[in-house]
This record gives structure tokens, sequence and C-alpha cells, in this order.
């Protein structure tokens, strides 16, 4: 039996990566893994089934995402000072970083959670 959590994975790091980086080749990449995964659950594999819905819906996070950082540019998500000079940093650039860091965190557990309450 095939292990289809290879090609899920390569799909989750390649929507990930497309965070960072902007690239027409993420998105084609992704759909071929995604084309490969839907093949194998039309076919009855229900692990592949399982795997192109939680990709659909974690690209769906990281377009939500993307789209909030066009919003508000310059803004950084989920980035704290880290490194040797962190210590360098006045404390209210640091607990800025913080709000920021929370205030992302927060709006990203309402979109995981919106549809179990």
């Amino acid at each position: 039996m095939f292990d289809y959590h290879f090609p899920f994975n390569a799909a989750i790091v390649l929507e990930l990566a497309s965070l960072l980086h902007e690239g027409q080749e993420y998105v084609d990449s992704i759909n071929v893994l995604m084309n490969y995964l839907q093949k194998a659950g039309e076919l009855g594999n229900e692990s592949a089934a399982d795997c192109v819905r939680i990709v659909t819906d974690f690209g769906d996070v990281v377009a939500r995402l993307k789209s909030q950082s066009i919003k508000s540019p310059g803004s950084r998500l989920m980035a704290l000072p880290a490194g040797p000079g962190v210590g360098i940093l006045s404390d209210t650039t640091a607990q800025g970083a913080q709000e920021e860091q929370s205030a992302t965190f927060e709006e990203l557990l309402s979109w995981f959670t919106e549809g179990l309450v």
C-alpha cells in the first residue's frame, strides 16, 4: 500500500513556502500533488481523499493570510524579534511586536474555530 503522506507533506510545505515567496512554481507544484492525491481518492483511497481536504483547507488559510498581509503592508506575520540582537530592542519595540503576534494569533485561531461552535 502506498503512503500518501509524502505528497501531502510536500503540498503543505509548498503552501508554507508560498507565504514567504510568491511564485507560480509553488502553485503548479501544489496542483500536481493535489491532482495525484485527488485521483487516488477517487479510486477509493480514503487517506488520499482526507489529504486533499486538509491541503485545500490549509490553502484557504494561507490565502487568507496573504490577503491579510496585503491589506496591512509592512506588517510582519507572527514575527517576533529573535537572535543575538534581541536585547538591543527597546521595551516599546518588543511590546509592539508581541501585541502584533498576539493579534495575528487570535485572528488565526478564529479562522480555525469558526465552524466548531
